[in-house]
C-alpha cells in the first residue's frame, strides 16, 4: 500500500498571474497536494533558484529526500555550512492561505525576471514557477523527443 508521502506527485503545466500583491493562486489539482503536506501542520519550502531563474516549491518530504541529502553529502563541515547559507538565504517557509495563494517575495522574484505572468509546472516533487514567456511554444529537442519516447512505450 503507498503511503500519503508516496502519492505527492506533481505535474501538469499552467499559466498564471501574480496579483497586485504579488500572491500567485497555485493551481487547483497542485494545491491539492501541498494542501496534504499542511494538514499534517506541514510548511511549503518556497526557493528562489538563482540557477534556474524559477521558483521551485515542496512539500515538507520533498524537500527532505531531496534537497537535504545533497547538503548531507557536503564533507568539509565550512562548505557545507556557507552551502546551507546559501541555500536558505534564498528559501523561504511558508503556508498557503486559505485561498491556496503563496506570497511571492517581489524582491527574489524581481531577479528572477518574474513580474506578472508565470507557468507553473509541476516536476514530481515540487513545483516550478517561471516568467511566462510569450513564445514559450514547448516545442522538443531531439533529445528531450527520444527520453519521452523511451519512458512512454
Amino acid at each position: 500500500m503507498a503511503s500519503e508521502r508516496d502519492e505527492l506527485i506533481f505535474s501538469g503545466y499552467f499559466e498564471r498571474t501574480l496579483d497586485e500583491k504579488g500572491r500567485l493562486a497555485i493551481p487547483a489539482r497542485l494545491r491539492s497536494q501541498l494542501e496534504k503536506a499542511q494538514s499534517k501542520d506541514e510548511v511549503v519550502y518556497v526557493h528562489y533558484s538563482l540557477a534556474y531563474n524559477s521558483i521551485r516549491i515542496y512539500p515538507y518530504d520533498g524537500w527532505i529526500e531531496f534537497v537535504q541529502p545533497k547538503i548531507d553529502a557536503i564533507e568539509d563541515h565550512d562548505k557545507r555550512v556557507l552551502m546551507m547559507r546559501t541555500l536558505y538565504h534564498f528559501t523561504e517557509e511558508q503556508r498557503m492561505d486559505a485561498q491556496g495563494r503563496i506570497l511571492v517575495n517581489k524582491k527574489l522574484a524581481a531577479k528572477l525576471g518574474i513580474e506578472k505572468g508565470v507557468s507553473i509546472i509541476g516536476e514530481g516533487r515540487g513545483i516550478e514557477i517561471t516568467a511566462l514567456k510569450e513564445d514559450d511554444n514547448m516545442d522538443l529537442d531531439d533529445e528531450q523527443f527520444e527520453f519521452l519516447k523511451s519512458i512512454i512505450h
